[in-house]
C-alpha cells in the first residue's frame, strides 16, 4: 500500500496512449481530493524540456549511444532535483509519464551499457518509482496509432515492426524483473476501460478504494 508523496509513472511503447491515460488519472486523482503533479519525461523543467527538444526534434543529429544516454539522464537528474523530489517531500502524488524504465529499454544497447545506465541511475538519479504502470500493446497496433494520431513522429517512434517488438519485449522484461512496483495494463481496449483499469489499481495501491 502506497501513501501520498508517492510516484507513479506510466511507460510502454509509443503507441500505447500512455500519454493521453497521464492526464486522465491525474484527472482522477485530482477528482478524489488527492495532491496530485503531472509530469513528464524527458521534460518537466525549463533545462529539461531544453534536452528534450534537443533529443527528439533534431532527426538530423547523429547522437552516439553514449551521449544519447548522458542526455536523458542529464534531463532525468534536473528533473528529479528541481521537481520530483520536492513534490514527494511535500506529500504530493507525482504522475510521470515515462522514466529510468523508458531507458532501460530505448538505451540500452549491450550488458556493458545497462551496467553504466544502472550506476548513473543508483549514484546519480536514486530513485524508482512507487508504482509502475506498463502499457502493453500489440507493436503492430501501437504503430498504427502513433501514424494516425496527427503528431510529429519522432526518430524513437521510427522504425520498422521489428524494432518496436524487441522493445514491447523490453518491457515485458522489466515487469518480470520488478513484479512488486510493475503492473501491466492491456492498452489494446477502449480508452475508458484502460483508464478504469490504471485508477483501480492506483486507489488500490492507494488504500483509496474504488
Amino acid at each position: 500500500m502506497m501513501s501520498a508523496g508517492t510516484l507513479i509513472t506510466l511507460d510502454g511503447i509509443d503507441g500505447t496512449g500512455k500519454s493521453s491515460q497521464a492526464k486522465r488519472l491525474s484527472r482522477s486523482l485530482d477528482d478524489r481530493g488527492y495532491d496530485v503533479l503531472l509530469t513528464r519525461e524527458p521534460g518537466g523543467t525549463r533545462g529539461a524540456e531544453s534536452i528534450r527538444e534537443l533529443i527528439l526534434s533534431t532527426n538530423d543529429i547523429d547522437w552516439s549511444p553514449a551521449s544519447e544516454l548522458l542526455l536523458f539522464f542529464a534531463a532525468r537528474c534536473n528533473h528529479v532535483e528541481q521537481v520530483i523530489r520536492p513534490a514527494l517531500a511535500a506529500g504530493t502524488i507525482v504522475v510521470c509519464d515515462r522514466f529510468t524504465d523508458s531507458t532501460r529499454v530505448y538505451q540500452s544497447l549491450s550488458p556493458e551499457a545497462d551496467a553504466v545506465l544502472e550506476a548513473i541511475n543508483a549514484h546519480l538519479v536514486r530513485m524508482e518509482p512507487d508504482l509502475t504502470l506498463i502499457l502493453r500493446s500489440a507493436p503492430e497496433l501501437a504503430q498504427e496509432r502513433v501514424r494516425h494520431r496527427g503528431a510529429v513522429i519522432t526518430r524513437f517512434e521510427k522504425g520498422d515492426a521489428h524494432r518496436h517488438a524487441k522493445r514491447a519485449d523490453a518491457f515485458d522484461r522489466i515487469l518480470a524483473r520488478f513484479p512488486e512496483r510493475c503492473v501491466a495494463i492491456d492498452a489494446d481496449r477502449d480508452p475508458e476501460c484502460v483508464a478504469g483499469d490504471i485508477l483501480a489499481c492506483v486507489l488500490e495501491r492507494l488504500g483509496g478504494g474504488s
